[in-house]
């Protein structure tokens, strides 16, 4: 029985993972290898090199000198085709995104093996998607890292991009006309929706900060079968460690002081004291580090480096707190004197536009 019980949460486990898996995070890397006739080269090496790890992925083209790395992690990459009787072709600055497939066009020149070719990836890189019919925007780790953000929550860019209106504020936008159920936000493929009030778009549960984001695609339409629910997608990824160890301990902070009153203060006259009414007071602290790099245990013994590094495993590791004080307005109703001790006075409303007549005797504001 105990046996049973154990083969059934495996399952149970693996059906689990199964579906997480569903939401994939991850890119491709695929391209076509032609010589300089315009003639598709099959059987060409192409190495898929990671620039923060150093990791190395192998293929080989087929007959139409196609070839295709999947589950390939956001960064940046650097690849090397090749093949006897041709120049070693190198492309450096390969920029792969998530949920968004790097395509490209190599050329190989006839010569020697040992003779390198290096170029960028901005001359070898595909300009128009083939691949699929999707509409996304990606906000890369420049842009997430360098704009001003209230709060810091990277999700406020999508506001501004193509096919996103903002009403009010960026939680109840509108992307290209849809309900806000209709899109769908994830994070490293876990889903952080508001599954009890689906009714804003760019709105989750558990929204990461500038520290928990690398970058983020946003598909506005088109959206593939494997993606989950939803026709909008949001998709964030962490960031993640490398062969060094990087970090960094940050505290942002806001004051009422540096900032100006609003319109709305300024034109309104306190009758106390005959002045505009002051702003309101804020003070906010955003403090944390974060810190990533390859995962290590110490070493034993005497002699030689103190701790084991296999540059196999790295990690990622956050923590962000934020402290707000702030004013604000609140509206209260107060009972009179004679409501407290339970004597409540009621004025008629009738004999007016919208409301019935008055009962004989009874005119509008009558206690």
């Amino acid at each position: 029985m105990k046996r049973f019980s154990f083969i059934a949460l495996a399952l149970c486990l693996f059906a689990v993972a199964s579906v997480s898996f569903g939401q994939t995070v991850n890119s491709r890397v695929t391209g076509t290898v032609k010589d300089t006739a315009d003639a598709v080269v099959p059987g060409v090496k192409v190495t898929l090199i990671d620039a923060k790890t150093r990791d190395e992925k192998t293929a080989t083209t087929n007959e139409e000198g196609v070839f295709t790395f999947v589950d390939v992690r956001v960064g940046t990459y650097t690849v090397i085709a090749e093949r006897a009787n041709f120049k070693k072709k190198q492309i450096t600055d390969i920029q792969v995104h998530v949920d968004v497939a790097a395509v490209l066009n190599v050329v190989l020149e006839p010569g020697g093996i040992a003779e390198t070719v290096s170029v960028s990836a901005s001359g070898s890189e595909a300009l128009i998607r083939t691949e699929n019919a999707k509409l996304s925007t990606t906000v890369d780790v420049k842009q997430v890292q360098d704009l001003p953000l209230n709060g810091r929550k990277p999700i406020n860019i999508a506001g501004g991009q193509a096919g996103v209106a903002t009403n009010t504020n960026v939680r109840g936008a509108v992307i290209n006309g849809l309900r806000g159920s209709f899109s769908n936000i994830t994070w490293d493929g876990i889903e952080i929706n508001d599954n009890l009030v689906r009714t804003d778009s760019l709105f989750g549960v558990n929204t990461p900060s500038v520290a928990g984001v690398s970058e983020f695609t946003l598909t506005t339409q088109n959206a593939g079968p494997d993606e989950g629910l939803g026709i909008a997608q949001v998709k964030f990824t962490t960031p993640r460690g490398g062969k060094g160890y990087h970090g960094e301990a940050y505290d942002y902070y806001r004051n009422s002081r540096f900032d100006a009153n609003t319109f709305f203060n300024n034109n309104t006259i306190d009758s106390k004291t005959g002045k505009s009414l002051p702003k309101p007071a804020l003070l906010q602290h955003q403090f944390g580090f974060n810190i990533g790099g390859p995962f290590a245990l110490p070493r034993p013994g005497e002699g030689g480096p103190s701790l084991m590094e296999k540059h196999k495993l790295f990690f990622y590791f956050f923590l962000e707190k934020t402290n707000t004080t702030f004013d604000f307005t609140p509206l209260r109703t107060v009972l009179s004197s004679g409501a407290r001790t339970g004597n409540f006075v009621y004025l008629a409303t009738c004999g007016v536009t919208g409301q019935p007549a008055c009962p004989a005797g009874v005119v509008n504001g009558q206690q």
